[in-house]
């Protein structure tokens, strides 16, 4: 029989079966299992209450017969001490994944661990802003699996370069987050390398990004748009109530009629722009024009008490996706466009547009 000195075969074989060469130790308990000329497995065959069951030891040549007999004879042990190997050996493997988990985890259960940590001060915990989004698209997929202790400058890259150029803004977004989620796990005792993310951007290179801003709505335009703006739907009646005031989209379009208190209406600071918590409830003066477009939204879906939840049916009104010519943004770069200069000839004409 060849020997496995040579690196080719068990020594010491009671038997061949096919292409199964049999140990002779122990009653031939280990076997390597040829899987061609050159590589094969190891198996423990035993009986454990009444039910016959085989155990893996390792892939041959890479754990030679000396490994192959120590592996052997430490589960034989246990089977001695009257429990079942296998089910010792997955127990064992588990204990050792929760440990590594507790000191080590991987890149996708940092990210989590610090997405959550950091929610409180996210707008609507995060999802307004989709902060989680360029991580979950772009990073996750590349090194979520990885512990993080073991990620590299050039992992980071690997992950990044596909949208590095082609869509920089994102890619930026999905460095930054990767920068802070390594940052707090070093800051929370793992063992994380924040300079992995900063090397990774060298490593990227650098970028000459022009940003396509949408325009803003001309302001001698406004009183045409508002007029146009007349079919009484959601959308209309919403887009028009941004007009008048000239609040941002988040505070018009989750706006409800129990803020509105005679002619001042309330945006609280959840939906104001800024960090969340350097912002205060802004109050805003109504025009008779707003105050009508509240009494009608009013009148068509109830009045809103402060236990309605929020994103709940009886908004005030709801932003649709509208064409660009007739969406919010804008307004507000509207009314900048004219800070300094006359005052704004055309809000007398949206108002009256809006009696007629």
């Amino acid at each position: 029989m060849p020997s496995v000195r040579g690196g080719t075969a068990p020594a010491r074989s009671t038997g061949c079966r096919g292409n199964t060469l049999q140990d002779g130790k122990l009653g031939g308990m280990l076997s390597l299992i040829k899987t061609s000329q050159d590589s094969g497995k190891w198996n423990f065959r035993y009986s454990f209450l009444g039910t016959r069951r085989n155990m893996g030891l390792g892939s041959w040549p890479e754990v030679g017969l000396a490994d192959a007999r120590r592996e052997r004879d430490r589960w034989a042990a246990v089977l001695r001490a009257g429990r079942d190997p296998i089910t010792e050996r997955k127990e064992e493997r588990a204990a050792t994944k929760a440990q590594r988990d507790k000191t080590d985890p991987t890149f996708a259960e940092m990210a989590q661990l610090v997405f959550e940590a950091r929610k409180a001060t996210l707008r609507g915990g995060g999802e307004r802003g989709r902060w989680f989004s360029p991580l979950q698209r772009h990073v996750l997929p590349h090194i979520g699996k990885m512990r993080v202790s073991e990620i590299t400058p050039q992992d980071i890259k690997g992950a990044l370069a596909p949208i590095w150029r082609a869509k920089f803004p994102t890619a930026e977004k999905a460095l930054q987050r990767t920068r802070i989620v390594l940052h707090e796990g070093r800051l929370m005792g793992f063992g994380c390398d924040p300079f992995s993310a900063e090397a990774a951007q060298r490593m990227l290179g650098a970028v000459i990004h022009t940003p396509k801003h949408i325009p803003a709505t001309p302001w001698q335009d406004m009183p045409a748009l508002y007029a146009r703006l007349n079919a009484g739907t959601v959308g209309h009646e919403c887009l028009r109530f941004m007009m008048l005031p000239l609040v941002r989209y988040m505070g018009c379009a989750g706006a409800r009629a129990a803020e509105v208190d005679g002619d001042v209406w309330t945006v609280p600071p959840k939906r104001m722009k800024g960090t969340l918590k350097h912002v205060r409830e802004f109050r805003v003066p109504l025009t008779d024009p707003a105050l009508a477009i509240v009494q009608r939204q009013k009148e068509a879906f109830g009045d809103t008490a402060a236990s309605v939840r929020e994103g709940g049916p009886k908004r005030l009104s709801v932003m649709p996706r509208c064409r660009r010519s007739a969406s919010g943004r804008g307004c507000v770069e509207t009314l900048l466009s004219r800070i300094g200069k006359e005052r704004f000839p055309w809000r007398p004409a949206c108002a009256e547009s809006a009696s007629e």
